[in-house]
């Protein structure tokens, strides 16, 4: 089949990658939620050779995130996997990291608590939450194009819509992240970190 692609991930991606070396930097294993048309799992796969990357998304998106993965030479690159964050199953493996490029504004508001609450089951003890994209700041928008975006995404779907960062931060903390940093990127997108809690209990004076 003919690769799906989507100009702003070909354009952002380097900007996204020159952070990631950083902040996935010890790490084994990357979650990818939402990773559309597959061009961004090929791109970090490829670059952080020391990563073992998982791409994931809906049924329907499969098939073209393979065809970018099979003509791949990466070789730390996992077959796609469907994930639906509305039913977000129970993994038996453990990531070190959950990635979402441009996805918390299309999932339904109903469901937000849901992934945090889905990467907190799938991660490690300390592992990280990475979201990429347009953040609102105290209900505020970086720019005017960020404005018609969220208008956009409500006339496709009313519960769709760029988040307040204030927000997802009380959601998250809900389930046990720290928030670790914001980094600003270009075309007012944010790359915006959390930090899974250590799960370990001192019990009889020893951690457990």
């Amino acid at each position: 089949m003919e690769k799906p692609f989507i100009g702003a991930a070909e354009r952002n991606k380097e900007y996204i990658f020159e952070h990631l070396t950083e902040i996935f930097s010890g790490f084994t294993t990357v979650l990818e939620v939402g990773s559309g048309t597959g061009q961004h799992a090929v791109y970090f796969a490829s670059k952080l050779k020391h990563l073992f990357w998982q791409p994931s998304d809906l049924s329907e998106r499969l098939p073209g995130i393979n065809a970018w993965c099979e003509e791949s030479l990466t070789e730390n690159i996992f077959k796609p996997m469907e994930l639906d964050i509305s039913a977000w199953p129970n993994f038996t493996e453990k990531y070190d990291a959950v990635f979402a490029s441009n996805v918390i504004h299309y999932i339904e508001s109903r469901y937000v608590d849901k992934f945090f609450e889905g990467s907190k089951n799938t991660l490690k003890s300390n592992g990280l939450v990475v979201l990429y994209g347009p953040f609102k700041h105290n209900n505020e928008y970086s720019s005017v194009g960020d404005e018609q975006l969220d208008l956009l995404l409500k006339s496709e779907n009313k519960s769709f819509g760029i988040r307040n960062l204030e927000e997802l931060k009380n959601v998250a903390c809900l389930h046990n992240f720290e928030f670790l940093k914001s980094i600003n990127l270009p075309a007012n997108n944010k790359l915006v970190c959390w930090k899974k809690k250590s799960s370990n209990k001192m019990l009889n004076g020893v951690y457990r």
